[in-house]
């Protein structure tokens, strides 16, 4: 296993540049499971307001650099590092068969994504795992209305 814990993002990116989800760049792109191929949905709030919900966005990769970027905005842009979703997450529930919203796979592709999840899972071992600061209750809080009023995710 290779040791990031001092590595650069720049040294990163070098050792993940073959990475098949980011391309080395440390961010891969995922969908959510009401994608079209239009980048928003648009569906009711909680409140039976209209509001429109973004169907494909950014992950932390697997690989080196996603999980140097991933420990980076931990140290250093904690409110960024909540915000943002982690792939190898997504792909352990997937593989697991737990209920996951996210995929790296384009739902409107006709491939079965099942190996695409092994292929990840088997290059998430080669990187430790980022470890999670606990929320503040503020953020707790702000979790929680948000979930509330995401019925999507």
């Amino acid at each position: 296993m290779l040791d990031i814990t001092n590595m650069t993002v720049e040294a990163a990116r070098k050792v993940a540049r073959g990475c098949e989800y980011c391309h080395g760049e440390g961010l891969a792109t995922i969908f959510h499971r009401l994608y079209d191929g239009a980048p928003y949905v648009s569906r009711p709030a909680a409140d039976g307001t209209p509001r429109r919900w973004v169907t494909r966005t950014t992950a932390y990769c697997v690989c080196e650099a996603g999980r140097v970027i991933a420990m980076n905005h931990q140290k250093h842009s904690p409110d960024a590092f909540a915000k943002m979703k982690d792939l190898a997450e997504i792909v352990d529930d997937l593989a697991n068969g737990r209920e996951q919203p996210w995929s790296p796979d384009d739902p409107t592709d006709t491939h079965d994504p099942t190996a695409s999840w092994s292929k990840l899972r088997a290059q998430m071992v080669r990187t430790p795992p980022v470890q999670a600061v606990k929320p503040t209750a503020t953020e707790q809080h702000m979790k929680k209305r948000d979930d509330d009023e995401q019925p999507l995710w």
